[in-house]
């Protein structure tokens, strides 16, 4: 079987949001600043400093947000069959209310 590896570079504001779709498995590292973390299905609030990561353990999506400004690489591997489509949700939702934002206009890693 195939492996698939993508690094994701993203930028985080201060309360920016960012809904991660199909992450079961990859490791979210923050490089510079802080972000909380939580992934549907899951009770605990995850808070990362820089130089600290977190595998999420849960395919249903999970909910970035920057505590400060924060620059942030997310390491996915997967085989080719588990590729899978955006698919909206209660996290982008959630994001938008956190915002004031329509939820279209909430950033999304698939």
């Amino acid at each position: 079987m195939h492996t698939h590896t993508e690094f994701t570079r993203v930028t985080l504001s201060a309360r920016e949001s960012m809904v991660l779709d199909h992450t079961k498995g990859a490791e979210v590292t923050v490089r510079k600043g802080c972000i909380w973390l939580t992934q549907h299905g899951d009770g605990r609030d995850i808070v990362l400093k820089t130089g600290q990561s977190f595998t999420l353990s849960f395919d249903a999506g999970a909910l970035m947000t920057g505590i400060s400004n924060a620059e942030v690489i997310i390491h996915k591997s997967f085989g080719a069959a588990n590729r899978r489509g955006h698919r909206g949700g209660w996290l982008e939702r959630i994001a938008s209310l956190l915002h004031g934002q329509p939820a279209n206009s909430v950033r999304r890693v698939a």
